[in-house]
Formats: structure tokens, sequence, C-alpha cells
């Protein structure tokens, strides 16, 4: 997949590809995991890079749960 500039991504399974789709200049990305384990440990990471200035600050909002559940109101920018 080709991140374009400026547009926002919705991945399923947050993780690697929300970081690369940042480092790639996408304006925003929502990120759910349903894994608590990942989950941690992909806030962790994400938290340290912003900390670090690696990442822009709240790029990346990361949601735990079931994709389903989320309303797609809330999140139709994503589309």
């Amino acid at each position: 997949m080709q991140i374009k500039p400026k547009i926002n991504i919705l991945e399923v399974g947050a993780g690697i590809l929300s970081i690369a789709s940042i480092l790639a200049e996408a304006k925003k990305v929502a990120g759910v995991e349903l894994n608590p384990i990942t989950y941690i440990l992909t806030d962790i990471i994400i938290k340290d890079m912003e900390e670090n200035k690696i990442l822009p600050k709240n790029s990346i909002e990361l949601l735990w749960g079931d994709t389903l559940i989320f309303s797609t109101e809330e999140y139709k920018e994503f589309k």
C-alpha cells in the first residue's frame, strides 16, 4: 500500500504499520487492537517515540477492542 501524505488511516491490528504510516506523512492514524498485550506494548512504543520527538504527539490514536464495535460515525474520516 502506498501512503499518500496528509491522509487519515484506520489500521486494524495496531502496531508497526501505524507508526510507519505517520513516518510516511499520514495525517492521523487510528489503530484498533484486540490483543491486550499487543495494545500495551504498542502504546509504550508510541509514547516513547513521541517523548523522543520521533512521532508527533497525538498522531496515533490507539484503541483497544473489537473493530466491529467502534462506530463508523466516530471514525467516518477514516473511510
